[in-house]
């Protein structure tokens, strides 16, 4: 395993990345956490950008091998 390499993600996209990784949609996840769905859709869009990520599974996928999720 590798060590948790350095985060350049904020507490609350972390938090939405490890519901995407749960399997939540946006829809979901605005929901849960008081955000409008295209809120959570423009933030999964930033957080992707921010990752190199090309879409929701590989951002999770990204963020579960650098250590940032569980």
């Amino acid at each position: 395993m590798t060590p948790q390499e350095e985060c350049p993600l904020t507490e609350r996209e972390i938090d939405i990345v490890k519901r995407i990784a749960q399997g939540d949609t946006a829809k979901e996840v605005a929901q849960q956490i008081g955000w409008t769905h295209y809120s959570v859709n423009e933030r999964i869009k930033t957080v992707r950008r921010i990752v190199g990520a090309k879409n929701a599974p590989h951002l999770a996928t990204i963020a579960l091998r650098k250590g940032w999720i569980e």
